[in-house]
């Protein structure tokens, strides 16, 4: 499939029959010939670096050895390779290459699983690697198994993660169209597998060959969603052009034949503060420069819209307006508005959007002057009104005072000062604009709804998440962003590492994996146990409780409960600092900037300010805010903004828990964005902290190759025979099974400890008294065992594929 017809030159049983003479040699002898097979088997089997297809087979995995498979690899634009534990790595390319773009390639995934495939005896790791074929193989397993499957794609900002969900998305996009799926319909028109925008992006739309106007069917809405959601959630960073800002969970639910039956998509933790500040170098999202160049001129005056980016403060602040190689007029006609379009948003509806952006733009431009707030830009001020729908005299009163409720039920109002006022309008801002964002979203979800019961399907799941950041200035976003990394991290090590010493017990195998653990890093940030010590994120919300709090208070609280304990990853700063405080983390030390943590945590729209609004005279915004968590700033029920991220993201990772893993690692293969270029540097750093090293040599501690009992019976057909008389299949097979109480696991199970107990090393001895032994004649007559016995197909490969985890079921 894909790449594989074109690179495979081995028949294909060669390589898999070398494998199983070898690896029954090593498994039972001390024997010199087991020896000397393993290490012939192993040289003859080694291939160059550039068509090394599996990090796996690597004999001793180092920086440098990885670091030339990915490179020799990257060099014949073999971007994807298989890592450990049936991981792909991805080496971004910065570019479009054949393997994606070639539209013959996605349909040679699409055609129907094998009954080998669908028996778990074909995996993905037995072809070329590729994304595609990732996806087959988690489809495979749908359809084996009846469990869901989630894809993890991790890396840092600009190594391609977004790109790769949506080829992932793509793949189960396309399965209900029956021209990619049957390779026979050659007369009929076949959707492009994708088609590449500047620098490599995927075009959604005219990836699934929609024409203008098309109908969208439930199948495709998650792929035509995605300019939405790159609009209103991606913007411009100094690593990345189109940099994701939010991290987001997709659930495709399949049916029986791989139609998607309904779809649905939860996002997490928006970078909201972009709305208002930027970093020098970096834009804000890019909805706003969209709509501005894609206007027309009629919209532009009905919206109050102004001429361009540089008229407005909350563009202007990063220094940079466009980015090399986009045209945002394009997006927004070609890309942004045909997609609101295709998930049901109508004129009225693409209208009010464009109030609400406009409204948030504006907020950016009201002045406030004097001791006691008073708004001192009208001019603005009233066309700021209008957008939202309410009266600028009633706005204007809730902008610049504050009402507190005293302990007898009185209302107290006071004046705000300029710089508060100032702050509660940009306030506005960040909570209208993310409220935008989840309705939006909404609408997505609405639209690409099924009919009842079809949530029951299995699902593929695709986790698109911020990757790791370390800057020279980091604040409570990075700490966000790190601390779901971490989480992302530690679901790597349960799901990979535990399961495999797990697997080993229940097998009967005595191993202990040497990994790094992080549960003491998560326990710093996360604990709620006031018994053992509360963590940073209960700290914060501490202080945000109390009236009198700050962020000073909160660092202090920080520095007493980790600085004078053992504990290995909080580094309290020499200077006794109280804006400061530094985690080692599981990439790298990052140093915290503490000024604004409980501001920001409290970033919640006053409850006054939100009954304003809900009263607008504009349908648009009331439904917008509907969405709204409205509870007062001074003390809402259920905690403040970390303490809702720690529920959404429990939420998330149970979720992850109940579906089977699949870890896509996106590798970013230079920092300034050059195609085809590999920085040796770069790249090595990122096989640390995505922890493709320490998963090769984790799993070289144990057993590198896994195989099914009935695989292995299959191989080694013949010593079935010479043990038990019988073949793994027919009437004698039968009543092996009917022994084992009809399981035929187990019969499998109890034949293959047989074959090992009898085949054994040979006696010591010489002469006539020296025992022949069973291993002898196999390592003599390997290719006869493994293609004889009547009850194995010659053409069958051994698949080594993990076994999961289940009892009695591989070798």
């Amino acid at each position: 499939m894909g790449q594989a017809a074109a690179t495979h030159q081995e028949a294909p049983g060669d390589a898999a029959r070398r494998r199983s003479s070898a690896w029954l040699a090593s498994a039972l002898g001390a024997l010199p010939e087991a020896s000397q097979a393993v290490s012939t088997a192993a040289s003859e089997e080694q291939p160059e670096p550039a068509k090394m297809r599996q990090l796996s087979a690597l004999g001793a995995p180092t920086e440098s050895s990885v670091l030339e498979v990915l490179r020799s690899r990257y060099a014949t634009e073999a971007i994807y390779t298989y890592g450990a534990l049936r991981s792909l790595v991805v080496c971004n390319p910065f570019r479009p290459l054949p393997c994606l773009e070639d539209p013959s390639i996605l349909p040679s995934y699409k055609v129907p699983l094998t009954d080998e495939e669908l028996e778990g005896s074909l995996g993905s790791q037995a072809e070329e690697p590729h994304i595609w074929a990732t996806c087959r193989d988690a489809w495979a397993f749908v359809r084996r198994t009846g469990r869901s499957v989630s894809f993890i794609i991790q890396g840092e900002s600009g190594a391609g993660k977004t790109e790769t969900a949506k080829h992932v998305m793509l793949f189960f996009s396309a399965t209900s169209n029956s021209p990619v799926s049957t390779p026979s319909n050659s007369g009929r028109r076949r959707r492009r597998s994708s088609v590449s925008l500047n620098g490599g992006r995927l075009d959604s739309l005219a990836s699934l060959g929609l024409e203008e106007g098309q109908k969208v069917g439930v199948q495709q809405i998650m792929m035509i969603a995605n300019p939405i959601t790159e609009a209103l959630g991606n913007a411009r960073t100094l690593r990345n052009d189109n940099s994701s800002r939010f991290g987001r969970f997709v659930k495709l639910f399949l049916n029986a034949v791989g139609e998607i039956e309904c779809s649905e998509m939860s996002i997490y933790s928006l970078e909201k503060s972009r709305v208002v500040l930027q970093a020098p170098g970096e834009r804000n999202f890019h909805v706003f420069y969209q709509l501005l160049a894609g206007v027309s001129e009629e919209e532009r005056s009905k919206h109050k819209l102004r001429s361009k980016p540089s008229d407005y403060a909350m563009l202007r602040r990063g220094g940079v307006l466009e980015v090399e190689g986009v045209d945002d007029g394009e997006e927004w006609q070609r890309r942004v508005v045909p997609s609101l379009a295709a998930v049901g948003a109508c004129e009225d509806t693409l209208s009010g959007m464009l109030d609400i952006l406009s409204a948030t733009l504006l907020c950016g431009e009201i002045e406030w002057a004097g001791e006691e707030a008073v708004c001192s830009s009208p001019a603005a001020f009233e066309d700021l009104a209008e957008l939202l729908g309410v009266e600028a005299r009633l706005l204007e009163v809730a902008l610049s005072t504050k009402k507190r409720v005293m302990p007898r039920g009185s209302i107290v109002t006071s004046p705000l000062t300029p710089a508060q006022a100032t702050e509660l309008t940009q306030s506005i801002a960040r909570s209208v604009y993310e409220a935008l964002f989840s309705w939006a979203v909404g609408l997505v979800n609405e639209t690409s709804r099924g009919s009842e019961g079809s949530t029951n399907f299995p699902f593929i799941g695709v986790l698109d998440i911020f990757g790791f950041e370390a800057f020279k200035h980091n604040s409570l976003e990075q700490l966000f962003i790190n601390y779901c990394n971490e989480r992302l991290h530690q679901f790597f090590i349960e799901a990979v590492f535990k399961r495999e010493q797990e697997m080993c017990q229940e097998e009967g195998i005595t191993l202990t994996l040497k990994f790094q653990d992080n549960a003491h890093i998560l326990e710093t940030i996360d604990s709620q146990d006031a018994r053992r010590g509360l963590g940073i994120i209960a700290l914060l919300e501490e202080q945000c409780n109390l009236q009198a709090g700050s962020n000073e208070a909160f660092t202090t609280a920080c520095h007493r409960r980790f600085g004078k304990t053992l504990n290995k990853c909080y580094v309290e700063p020499k200077m006794a600092s109280r804006e400061h405080f530094e985690i080692i983390h599981s990439c790298c030390p990052v140093k915290y900037n503490t000024s604004s943590f409980r501001e920001k945590n409290m970033d919640f729209m006053p409850s006054d300010v939100a009954q304003l609004l809900l009263r607008s005279k504009k349908d648009i915004v009331k439904q917008i805010l509907a969405g709204m968590d409205l509870s007062s700033a001074e003390k809402p029920k259920k905690g403040y903004i970390a303490a809702g991220l720690l529920r959404s993201v429990n939420s998330l990772f149970t979720l992850l828990r109940s579906s089977e893993p699949r870890f896509v690692k996106c590798v970013k293969s230079n920092m300034e964005k050059k195609p085809m270029v590999m920085d040796e540097a770069v790249v090595v750093a990122q096989l640390h902290t995505l922890s493709i090293i320490e998963s090769l040599q984790t799993e070289r501690q144990g057993f590198t190759y896994k195989r099914l009992y009935s695989e292995f019976l299959f191989d080694f057909s013949s010593l079935c025979v010479a043990v038990h008389g019988c073949l793994p299949s027919g009437p004698s097979w039968d009543r092996q099974v009917a022994a084992a109480e009809g399981s035929s696991t187990v019969a499998s199970q109890r034949m293959v400890f047989d074959i090992l107990r009898a085949v054994g090393p040979a006696s010591t001895g010489s002469g006539s008294s020296r025992r022949p032994s069973l291993l002898e004649g196999v390592l003599g007559g390997a290719e006869a065992a493994l293609a004889g016995g009547g009850g194995s197909s010659p053409s069958r490969r051994p698949v080594l594929t993990a076994s999961g985890g289940r009892s009695g079921s591989s070798i």
